[in-house]
């Protein structure tokens, strides 16, 4: 017989032994096979190469269905992959074949999670828990998922849960700051983010959020400390940089917040909110034209911000240019109708250019949009005054005084119309209620005197004309000539 012959024959032998029942791999072998994969694709999910670590898990659920741990691990690559509903799938297999494993109630916990499906989710943590007390990441996600919906104080209890069983469990000190700081428990919340820090010095958000509890304990200099440092860690972030500058006008060094200010709009020159603040700090120092351009720039940006307009409005009126302020509270009320703060603010306009009929319509449309604006109703009865409409005017005074009590220009309003009225009773109660209010009013004393000797109360008039002297520190050099005189024509 030939050597072809000789293979032939084994060679048929062998196909014949594989048909036969039992004579392929043994079921050890099959199982070492599927561990084989089953390894190789832990190798490729740890490398963050997911289509290979895919492979080989189905490879191993192929030679093992009944492989628990393979459904598990493939369950993650779909996890991470963000194809959250076959990650479900693949952790309910292994679920299914092993009702205890923890890690897979944990998983498909955290992508129920991921699909709005939070309380599902918080049923399978506190199940994983329920198998394993101690098993910190069911902790610290049951945890997350508690401080979703505003329960601190659990999620307090759960994250120091995570904590006892791991206490190098970085996030969950994280966690448990952001609860404490969230309960107003600064010290606390201080505390968690320094455990965090310690641990993990280079952990940007612990910084970022220790700089934001020291700004809420008014602890400036500790917060802009915080903040630099995150700066340090990731110079990129825009809130930290507005964080940052805050806590520097809150320090009055306008300089250093402008500068980060600056470097917020470097970037990202489309933001809003850095332009508003250097636009605020220009238009508190003074520096009209740097904070109008700016504001320009926020309508240029987002042509609806009715608070660009509302402010652009402030600096010309301060400036005088009425026209100009008018206009910018009318693109005010264009787009929002119903901004009651605009319809007065341009009513005060429009009575200062002498336009009382336009006032009092601006005023009485603020009172339509906000029955309840005592001071609309005392700018109103200000312009009724003006047109010599005193009934109307005091219908008005009255009025915001019972919306305001304490209302102390509504006081001197009112005390005038009653002086002008002859009523000095009122008028001196009035005066007297504004100077309450508000002590150092000059222009309520000079009134208040002349209501005093127009009633004939001479010596308390006297007294009135020299708290006038004393308050008014020049204000009015011709006013007070005139109470000296009058001091010393009453004989006092």
């Amino acid at each position: 017989m030939g050597r072809k012959s000789i293979l032939l024959i084994a060679l048929a032998t062998c196909i014949i032994f594989l048909l036969l029942p039992g004579c392929g791999p043994s079921k050890l072998a099959t199982k070492r096979n599927s561990r084989h994969h089953e390894n190789q694709g832990l190798l490729y999910l740890n490398l963050g190469e997911y289509d290979q670590a895919l492979a080989q898990f189905n490879t191993a659920i192929e030679l093992d269905s009944l492989f628990t741990n393979a459904y598990f691990n493939r369950g993650n690559v779909h996890y991470m992959t963000g194809a959250y509903d076959s990650a479900v799938a693949d952790y309910d297999r292994a679920i299914g074949l092993d009702r205890r494993h923890v890690r897979a109630l944990n998983n498909r916990g955290r992508a129920l999670s991921m699909m709005g499906r939070e309380r599902q989710a918080f049923l399978d943590f506190s199940k994983a828990i329920e198998i394993e007390r101690d098993f910190a990441d069911a902790h610290f996600n049951r945890a997350n998922l508690l401080m979703e919906v505003g329960e601190y104080d659990p999620a307090i209890r759960d994250f120091t849960e995570a904590i006892e069983a791991d206490s190098g469990y970085v996030s969950a000190y994280f966690g448990r700051g952001n609860a404490h700081r969230k309960l107003n428990e600064y010290v606390l919340a201080i505390q968690d983010y320094t455990a965090t820090i310690e641990r993990m010095p280079r952990h940007f958000e612990a910084h970022h959020n220790r700089g934001l509890t020291h700004q809420r304990q008014e602890e400036y200099a500790l917060a802009i400390q915080d903040y630099t440092r995150a700066i340090e860690i990731d110079p990129n972030q825009h809130q930290t940089y507005r964080n940052r500058a805050k806590a520097y006008v809150t320090l009055d060094d306008y300089e250093s917040a402008l500068i980060d200010y600056d470097r917020i709009i470097k970037l990202d020159p489309v933001a809003q909110d850095p332009y508003r603040g250097r636009a605020d700090i220009y238009h508190a120092a003074g520096e009209y034209e740097m904070a109008l351009a700016d504001y320009e720039r926020i309508i240029e940006l987002n042509p609806t911000e009715t608070d660009a307009f509302s402010n652009m409005a402030s600096i010309y009126s301060e400036t005088g240019d009425y026209p100009k302020a008018i206009e910018a509270y009318t693109a005010v009320i264009e787009l929002n109708p119903v901004d009651a703060d605009a319809y007065n603010n341009r009513g005060v306009l429009h009575d200062g250019n002498g336009n009382f009929s336009l006032a009092i319509e601006d005023y009485a449309k603020a009172i339509e949009i906000d029955p309840e604006k005592a001071e609309a109703y005392n700018n109103r009865g200000a312009a009724y005054a003006r047109m010599r409409s005193d009934s109307r005017a005091l219908a008005d005074y009255t009025r915001a005084l019972e919306i305001n009590p304490a209302y102390a220009t509504a006081h001197y309003n009112r005390g005038n119309i009653y002086f002008n009225l002859a009523r000095y009773a009122e008028a001196t109660a009035d005066y007297r209620a504004a100077l309450r209010l508000r002590a150092d009013h000059a222009g309520t004393y000079y009134s208040l005197a002349r209501t005093l000797e127009a009633s004939g109360h001479t010596s308390q008039a006297v007294q009135a004309y020299r708290n006038y002297v004393e308050h008014s520190a020049g204000e009015d050099p011709v006013k007070a000539k005139r109470a000296r005189q009058r001091i010393q024509e009453l004989g006092w």
